[in-house]
């Protein structure tokens, strides 16, 4: 949306635009974000003349979107899940609750985790046999915030109720 006065700021969908009416000088106004679009934004102040003042281009970034794993392997040693997210996340504590791994009944643990970019790595106390399938599940309930993957915004990595993984890092290949 490209702003030239106040009628393109008033035209513009609601969902895309937010304003708040400044009561005093020198004082702090909050204006809100709810009922935004995810993305980033420009802000502009309007005097009482309606003129537009130049945009304090990117001052306002809008994400309420979660993090969501996107894909699952085994690495290499077949010892690590790896977990590709759609955007970077942290974790500031590391709680093996959270993580659920089974191979044929026999649970595993999630000793470690780390991040690299997009990719989640989470240490098993085993490794999966070369073309076994495990059960996966990651879940909050029960684990504090600081335990839980989250992005810049704070938006939780969504649980994975179930996903299988087959172990396919070592089987070979079969040229016919």
């Amino acid at each position: 949306m490209t702003v030239t006065n106040l009628a393109s700021i008033t035209a513009a969908a609601a969902n895309v635009k937010n304003s708040v009416s400044i009561s005093a000088i020198n004082t702090s106004t909050t204006l809100t974000t709810s009922g935004l679009l995810d993305g980033t934004y420009n802000l502009y102040a309007v005097d009482s003349a309606n003129n537009v003042s130049a945009a304090l281009s990117a001052t306002v970034a809008v994400d309420t979107t979660p993090p969501v794993a996107t894909n699952f392997s085994v690495n290499s040693s077949g010892d690590a899940i790896l977990m590709t997210i759609g955007e970077t996340a942290t974790l500031a504590v590391f709680e093996g609750g959270a993580y659920s791994v089974s191979d044929s009944g026999s649970a595993l643990s999630v000793t470690s985790a780390s991040i690299s970019g997009l990719v989640i790595t989470l240490n098993l106390s085993r490794a999966i046999p070369t073309g076994a399938t495990v059960t996966f599940a990651y879940s909050t309930s029960g684990i504090a915030v600081a335990g839980r993957w989250v992005d810049a915004a704070g938006n939780q990595l969504n649980n994975v109720t179930s996903r299988t993984i087959t172990n396919n890092s070592n089987l070979q290949i079969s040229v016919g």
